[in-house]
């Protein structure tokens, strides 16, 4: 019988569409919380006038924040918090940019802009990659590499569609909502999870990676 921590049995067609479905939330995620920021830079700053020094101390900011709240957001994959903490960290960077998207001010945007970097920490990669191999276990390298390979699209997502957008007549502020959207789109797409448990010491398998590991191994998070 399984014990309370076990992962349920899965089909191969349920992990395969456990992967997908975490890839899209992944290139999603990506293109509305890192790349749309200097996508939508050079039309914020042609609409606004604002200093471009200051929006890009901001953004920097927001990634600081980012990383100093990462092993925060392990920590919370590591006590069973992780699909829960996805989905919240979805909802709350798509918030943080529609509060950026009606700001009248350098100052509010900018504070958008810098909190951004705390659902970064727990929706972005590592907090996905724990999510695999507590599932898969040492079998999780190919669901990893699956995953980064479809979410490296957010490149050619983001970009065009942030100059598409702009180039039908929206300002940046329309673009900023339109990829809450997006982002909201993604936490959609999250697939179900098994009720969240803390990951006993017990499962890691001798020589595997674990999510600790893995938050070592993608010290700087940008997609291949």
């Amino acid at each position: 019988m399984a014990t309370q921590a076990a992962t349920p049995p899965a089909s191969a067609a349920q992990d395969r569409g456990y992967v997908v479905r975490h890839a899209l939330a992944q290139l999603l995620f990506w293109s509305a919380f890192y790349y749309l920021l200097p996508a939508v830079l050079p039309h914020m700053l042609r609409d606004t006038g604002w200093s471009p020094v200051a929006v890009s101390a901001a953004v920097s900011a927001g990634f600081l924040v980012w990383a100093m709240l990462c092993p925060l957001a392990g920590s919370a994959v590591d006590r069973g918090w992780g699909p829960r903490g996805l989905r919240l960290a979805g909802v709350g960077g798509a918030a943080l940019l529609l509060i950026a998207a009606l700001g009248q001010s350098l100052w509010a945007v900018a504070a958008a802009l810098v909190l951004l970097g705390a659902p970064m920490a727990m929706s972005l990669y590592d907090p996905c990659f724990s999510l695999m191999i507590r599932r898969f276990g040492p079998a999780a390298r190919r669901p990893i590499v699956a995953v980064t390979l479809l979410a490296g699209f957010a490149t050619l997502l983001t970009f065009p569609l942030v100059s598409g957008l702009a180039a039908a007549g929206l300002g940046w502020q329309w673009i900023l909502a339109a990829f809450a959207g997006l982002a909201l789109l993604g936490v959609l797409l999250l697939p179900p999870e098994p009720a969240d448990t803390p990951a006993p010491e017990a499962r890691h398998v001798p020589g595997a990676a674990t999510p600790g590991g893995a938050r070592l191994f993608l010290a700087w998070p940008l997609p291949c």
